[in-house]
C-alpha cells in the first residue's frame, strides 16, 4: 500500500503532497540538494527526496490487531479531516490513524505503527490513574467530552473555552472535537451553574442546557442546541457564555449607570434606534463600544476614550488599545491601581515599557481647566468660591487641582478616620491617594501654611504611616515629616515630640529601595540640628550610611553629622566614640563637593573642639 507521509511531517498536510520539479532545493530529510522530481509540501515549501518520503512508509501496514482492542482489527486512515484523540497516549492528534469503525477506537500513527520508533513524538504518553474517567459529561456543553492532553498541533492554537488563554502543552483538559470546544481540566470546575449578573440584576440566571429562547438578550446572537446559557426562569431572559464574562468597568458622567465594552458590536433594536451611537449619532454595528445594557445606551469607544492620555504617575504618553497580547500569566493587572483586569477590555498602554492602565484609572484624573464664566470652584467639595481667598494649587500640573485650604485639611482628617474602618485593600488604595494628593499641596513649590497643616493634626497622622503596610504611603509619609520638620526647629522638635524618630530609624535599619533611602536619610538629617539629646540615637545609624555607596545618602548623612558635631566636648565625644572619624577622613579625598563639603565640616568641628578642651 503506498502512503505517502508528508514532507514536512505534519500529517494534516495530506491533501497538499505535490511531485515537482526542482533545482537546488534542500531534502528536509537528509539535507542534501535536491535536482529533479520530489516531493513537495505546498503549503510549507518543505522538499524531501523520493527515496528518503519512501523510508518512512514501506512498513505502515493497511489493518492492524492492537493489544487494547482485540475485539476488531484496525483500520489505517489516512484522509480524517478533523482532529482526534488517541486512545492510547491521549494526546490530541491529527491525519493518519488505526480506527475500528465500530467502537470508534482510534490510535494515532505513533501508537499504532511498526515503526512508530522512527516517527517523532514530543510528548510522554500520558497514563491513566486510579479513578480517572476518560469521559465527562460536563454542565458547560452538551455533548460528551473527553479526557486528553494537549500538544501543538498547528500555528493556531487551541483555547481554553473558560478562561480563553491558549492550551499549553502538556495541559490537562476535556474537549469535543467534534466542535471545537476546549476546556482546562482546572477551568471546568470555576464555570458556575447559577449566576447573579449585573445586566439581569433582579433575577438570578441559570445554567441550563435546554431553553425556550435560543438568542442571547444582550448581544443577539444565536447559540447552537450544543451550547448552554445562563436564562432566568421568571422572564425568559438568556445570556450566552461570552456575554457572561462580561462585566461594565467605564463610569462617565454622560451616563447614571456603569458602560461595558463590547468588541465588534453588532445589535438591532427596537427600528434600530439602540444601535446608534449617542455621541456622533453614527450606526454602532461592527465597531466596539461602551454600553449600558439596561438602557440600550451605546457610544462608540473612540468616541469617549481619548486616542492618547497622560498619566501623572508614567513619564510616557499612552495609547488606547483595544486589545494587548501579554503571555499566558494566571491573572491580568492595572498597573495604576493593582487591581486585576479584564484581557479583552481596552487599555491605556505604553509600548517602550509595558505600562498598563485602565480605561477608568487614566480618565479618572482630573482634567479640569479654569474657564472665563466668571466662576471659581472648590475641585474637593465642587461648591463655589471667593477668587481672592487662600487656596491650595499645584504649580506642576498648570494650577490643577484648586482647593478650599478648608477642604484639603479636611479630606485628610477624614480620610484617617474612614481608613479605619474599612477593608485593608481599600485602605491601602484610598490611603495612597489621599497621601498623593496631599503631599502635592505639601511641596515646597505650593508654599502649603504649615502652622494650619500642624493644627489640623496631621503630624501624628504622618508618624502613624511610618508604620503602613504600603511602601508608598511610607515614603510619603517620610517626606511630608521631614519637610515639616525643615520649617525651624519648633516644628522639629513637635514632629520629634509624636516619636517619629524610632520608626524612622526602624525603616533606615532594614533593606529598602534607594529613592526610600535617600528620603529617609534626607528627613533624618532635618531631625539632628540641636538640641542633641533629643537625636543622639541616631549615631549609630549615621555611622553605616556614611559607608554607603550612594552619593546622597552620603552627601545627607555627613551634614546631619556636621549638624551633631556643631557644639560642645560632650557632643564631639558622643561623635568620636560612635566610630566615624576614620570615615569622614577617607571621604574628604571624595569626587563630589557634596560629600566632601559635610565631611569638612565635621572634621572642622570636632577638630576645633578638641583644641579648645585640651
Amino acid at each position: 500500500m503506498d502512503i505517502i507521509i508528508p514532507p514536512c511531517n505534519h500529517t494534516s498536510h495530506l491533501s497538499t503532497i505535490c511531485l515537482w520539479e526542482t533545482e537546488g532545493d534542500c531534502c528536509k530529510k537528509c539535507g542534501g540538494k535536491i535536482s529533479g522530481t520530489a516531493f513537495t509540501c505546498s503549503s510549507c515549501k518543505v522538499w524531501k527526496h523520493i527515496s528518503c518520503a519512501d523510508k518512512l512508509n514501506r512498513d505502515l501496514l493497511p489493518e492492524i490487531i492492537h493489544a487494547l482492542h482485540l475485539q476488531h482489527k484496525l483500520q489505517l486512515q489516512w484522509n480524517y479531516e478533523l482532529d482526534f484523540i488517541c486512545d492510547k497516549c491521549l494526546y490530541i492528534s491529527t491525519g493518519y490513524m488505526y480506527r475500528c469503525s465500530s467502537c470508534d477506537f482510534r490510535l494515532d500513527l505513533t501508537c499504532g505503527s511498526s515503526i512508530s520508533g522512527q516517527l517523532p513524538k514530543d510528548q510522554e504518553p500520558l497514563r491513566f490513574k486510579d479513578g480517572k474517567k476518560k469521559t465527562i459529561i460536563h454542565h458547560s456543553h452538551g455533548d460528551v467530552l473527553s479526557f486528553f492532553k494537549y500538544r501543538k498541533l498547528r500555528e493556531e492554537d487551541y483555547d481554553c473555552f473558560w478562561c480563553e488563554k491558549h492550551l499549553q502543552p502538556s495541559d490537562v483538559c476535556y474537549g469535543c472535537s467534534f466542535c471545537n470546544f476546549y476546556l482546562h481540566q482546572l477551568c471546568s470546575d470555576k464555570i458556575p451553574r447559577t449566576l447573579s449578573h449585573s445586566f439581569h440584576p433582579n433575577h438570578p440566571l441559570r445554567l441550563a442546557c435546554t431553553y425556550e429562547n435560543p438568542k442571547c438578550n444582550v448581544c443577539s446572537k444565536w447559540c447552537s442546541t450544543s451550547t448552554p446559557l445562563y436564562v432566568c426562569e421568571m422572564c425568559s431572559f438568556s445570556l450566552d457564555f461570552d456575554c457572561a464574562k462580561l462585566s461594565p468597568s467605564l463610569k462617565l458622567d454622560c451616563h447614571h449607570h456603569l458602560l461595558t465594552f463590547f468588541k465588534d458590536f453588532n445589535q438591532k433594536g427596537e427600528e434600530g434606534q439602540d444601535s446608534y451611537c449617542k455621541a456622533c449619532g453614527k450606526h454602532c454595528d461592527g465597531a466596539s463600544v461602551y454600553r449600558c445594557v439596561q438602557c440600550h445606551f451605546s457610544l462608540h469607544l473612540k468616541c469617549v476614550v481619548p486616542s492618547s492620555a497622560t498619566h501623572k504617575y508614567h513619564r510616557h504618553s499612552l495609547t488606547m488599545m483595544e486589545l494587548i497580547k501579554e503571555d499566558d500569566s494566571e491573572k491580568y493587572y492595572c498597573d495604576v491601581c493593582e487591581d486585576e483586569r479584564n484581557p479583552k477590555d481596552p487599555v491605556y498602554y505604553c509600548q517602550s515599557c509595558t505600562f498598563i492602565a485602565h480605561i477608568q484609572c487614566v480618565l479618572d484624573q482630573d482634567f479640569f481647566l479654569e474657564d472665563n464664566s466668571g466662576k471659581y470652584y472648590c475641585d474637593f467639595c465642587e461648591e463655589e468660591r471667593n477668587p481672592n481667598d487662600d487656596i491650595y494649587y499645584c504649580e506642576e500640573c498648570n494650577g490643577q487641582p484648586i482647593a478650599h485650604i478648608e477642604c484639603v485639611l479636611a479630606e485628610v482628617e477624614d480620610n484617617m478616620e474612614i481608613t479605619k474602618n474599612i477593608h485593608e485593600e481599600r485602605f491601602r488604595k484610598e490611603l495612597e491617594t489621599v497621601v498623593a494628593r496631599f503631599m502635592k499641596f505639601l511641596s515646597n513649590e505650593c508654599r502649603p501654611p504649615i502652622a494650619e497643616v500642624i493644627q489640623a493634626g496631621v503630624v501624628p497622622r504622618f508618624v502613624e504611616l511610618l508604620g503602613s503596610p504600603s511602601y508608598y504611603v511610607r515614603e510619603q509619609a517620610v517626606l511630608a515629616l521631614g519637610n515639616i520638620a525643615a520649617v525651624s526647629l519648633k516644628c522639629r522638635d513637635l514632629v520629634l515630640g509624636h516619636r517619629a524618630l524610632l520608626p524612622l530609624l526602624a525603616l533606615l535599619n532594614k533593606p529598602v529601595s534607594r529613592s526610600m533611602l535617600r528620603n529617609a536619610t534626607w528627613t533624618l538629617s532635618r531631625f539632628c540640628k540641636p538640641p542633641f539629646d533629643q537625636v543622639k540615637l541616631v549615631l549609630p545609624t549615621l555611622a553605616r550610611l556614611i559607608h554607603s555607596k550612594d552619593e546622597v545618602v552620603l552627601a545627607k548623612a555627613c551634614r546631619a553629622l556636621s549638624y551633631l558635631s556643631d557644639g560642645t566636648n560632650d557632643k564631639i565625644q558622643a561623635v568620636i566614640e560612635a566610630g566615624v572619624l576614620g570615615r569622614l577622613v577617607e571621604l574628604l579625598m571624595h569626587p563630589s563637593s557634596s560629600v566632601r563639603t559635610p565631611a569638612a565640616d565635621t572634621v572642622k568641628n570636632i577638630a576645633i573642639v578638641k583644641a579648645l578642651f585640651n
